[in-house]
């Protein structure tokens, strides 16, 4: 079950970005854009900080590439503060939108279900761009083989004259139809959580 999410089947979030919570509507300013429905705020590093993770990732996969996911080791940037949780029932307003624009990231109707998914997700995209990006090594390794035995004249054919047809044929464009393929999920995915 996911925390963000709480005990109930769905909610809706608003997933902001702001460097001071200064910059965050108040609880008023929220009652007057979304009269009549329960609103919590959680800070990204606090208590479901667990929770952001997977809607993080897809947003960085969003701006970065699906190819980017997994390498972002050493980047613990986080692209977004907050998550305003409002519940499954309120409607969308305009005038919110238009006023906080440049604070938020993403508007999400999220259930149990579709936070597994994602999740499920990201980890096939991850797996899939390891497994691409260690048989490209390969073709690297490879052509490499080919200056090492020729600058040290050893007599291997298969490693000095590998056949260049087949080497294309096995490599270029290895993976392209499964990313072609996670990234429609991917889509799929936005359009059943995309607040509207």
């Amino acid at each position: 079950m996911n925390g963000l999410i709480g005990n109930t089947d769905s909610a809706k979030f608003i997933f902001v970005a702001v460097e001071d919570d200064s910059q965050l509507p108040t609880k008023g300013m929220m009652k007057e854009y979304f009269p009549n429905h329960q609103m919590n705020v959680y800070k990204a590093w606090g208590y479901f900080s667990n929770s952001f993770e997977s809607i993080e990732n897809y947003i960085k996969i969003s701006h970065d590439g699906l190819d980017s996911h997994g390498r972002w080791s050493s980047n613990k940037s986080r692209c977004i503060s907050h998550a305003i949780r409002l519940n499954s029932a309120c409607p969308s307003n305009s005038f919110f939108a238009l006023q906080y624009s440049h604070l938020v990231v993403a508007y999400y109707h999220l259930s149990h279900t579709l936070m597994d998914e994602l999740s499920d997700l990201l980890k096939v995209i991850g797996e899939t761009n390891s497994l691409i990006d260690s048989v490209i090594d390969c073709k690297d390794k490879l052509t490499r083989g080919i200056d090492i035995v020729r600058n040290h004249q050893l007599p291997d054919l298969k490693m000095s004259e590998p056949s260049s047809p087949s080497i294309t044929e096995l490599f270029d464009y290895y993976g392209d139809g499964a990313r072609q393929e996670l990234s429609r999920r991917l889509h799929d995915w936005h359009t059943r959580a995309r607040w509207t």
